[in-house]
């Protein structure tokens, strides 16, 4: 059985509309607590923080290490 495909124009417009109205879309409180919560946990200097770079390295060193 095949799945039934959507036309590209339909996913295209309501992209369009979701990006036209993006700031009269509700967020849930319970996202927003978490956000407020991220926040207050997260390093408030950049000594703190990872790079780009260290992210990435971090990612591909646990995959290598679940390779094995």
């Amino acid at each position: 059985m095949s799945k039934p495909t959507i036309p590209r124009e339909f996913h295209q417009d309501l992209w369009d509309r979701i990006a036209v109205n993006a700031d009269e879309l509700p967020v849930p409180e319970e996202h927003l607590r978490i956000i407020e919560e991220r926040l207050r946990e997260s390093p408030t200097s950049p000594e703190g923080s990872l790079s780009w770079d260290e992210v990435k390295a971090r990612f591909r060193d646990r995959s290598k290490a679940r390779k094995r």
